[in-house]
C-alpha cells in the first residue's frame, strides 16, 4: 500500500500531524501566557480595586477562583462534546474568539464588575 505524499515528497499524514502539533502547541502557549501574566497581577488589581481592603480583596479573589474552577467543571465536557462532534480545531477556534471578546472589555476596565464579568465564563466556547 502506498503513502500520498505531497510535491515536496513529505508524507501528507506526517505534515497534518505537524500542523496539528503547532496549532495546538501555540495554543497552550497562549494560555500559560495569560496564566503567567494575570496570576500575578490579578491580587495587587484587585486590592486597588477595592481600595486597600485586604481582606475584601481575599474574599473576591477567592470568588473569582471558585467561579472559574466551577465553570471549568461544568464547561470542559461540553467543549469535549463539542470537540467530538465538529472536531478540534473549530472548537478552539471558536474558544479563543470568545475569549479574546470576553476578555477585551476587561483590559481596559476602570472598574471590578467590568473585570469579573468575563471571567465566569472561561470555557463555554471561550
Amino acid at each position: 500500500m502506498h503513502e500520498r505524499v505531497d510535491q515536496t515528497g513529505a508524507k501528507i499524514g506526517e505534515a497534518r500531524r505537524k500542523a496539528a502539533f503547532v496549532f495546538i502547541f501555540a495554543t497552550i502557549l497562549l494560555d500559560m501566557l495569560a496564566m503567567g501574566v494575570t496570576i500575578p497581577v490579578l491580587p495587587k488589581l484587585v486590592v486597588d480595586f477595592v481600595g486597600g481592603d485586604t481582606q475584601e480583596a481575599a474574599r473576591i479573589f477567592g470568588l473569582f477562583g471558585t467561579a472559574w474552577a466551577l465553570m471549568q467543571l461544568l464547561f470542559a465536557p461540553l467543549q469535549g462534546t463539542l470537540s467530538d462532534s465538529f472536531g478540534r480545531r473549530p472548537v478552539i477556534l471558536m474558544s479563543r474568539r470568545r475569549r479574546l471578546a470576553g476578555c477585551s472589555p476587561a483590559a481596559c476596565s476602570p472598574a471590578l464588575p467590568l473585570q469579573a464579568s468575563p471571567r465566569p465564563t472561561p470555557m463555554w466556547p471561550t
